[in-house]
């Protein structure tokens, strides 16, 4: 079986153990398989948190995302109405960024450079996670 196939079962069970009526019965383990949500609700509250300031405060403003990745924040910024420019060490992630804003039709930019070299005037900065 391949690994890909191979995980998707176990991620599956996973999940499937996990939502079982039966696994209250023994805390423990609940307690176990339980202990990554921490980590969700964190990611949950922060993808909350980004979402809400920048609709305060992105329109109109022009914005830099340091080491944007794939652009997820530079897209989310975009939207809010700001100037957005990501940029990234990775050819291969602002690649990815450019095709993605292009699909989505966004206006973006996106350059290769590392975050300590840029030298634009920006109002409102964010360092990507």
């Amino acid at each position: 079986m391949p690994l890909t196939e191979a995980r998707k079962i176990a991620e599956t069970e996973y999940h499937n153990k996990l939502r079982d009526s039966a696994l209250c019965e023994d805390p423990k383990l609940h307690a176990h398989l339980r202990s990554n949500y921490k980590w969700y609700s964190i990611a949950r509250q922060r993808d909350a948190f980004v979402e809400s300031y920048f609709r305060q405060h992105c329109a109109g403003a022009r914005t830099l995302d340091f080491a944007c990745g794939d652009g997820h924040n530079t897209f989310l910024m975009s939207k809010m109405g700001a100037d957005a420019t990501g940029i990234d060490i990775s050819d291969i992630s602002v690649g990815n960024a450019q095709r993605e804003a292009a699909r989505l039709s966004l206006q973006a930019n996106f350059a290769v450079m590392i975050a300590k070299s840029w030298s634009l005037p920006m109002t409102l900065l964010i360092s990507s996670m």
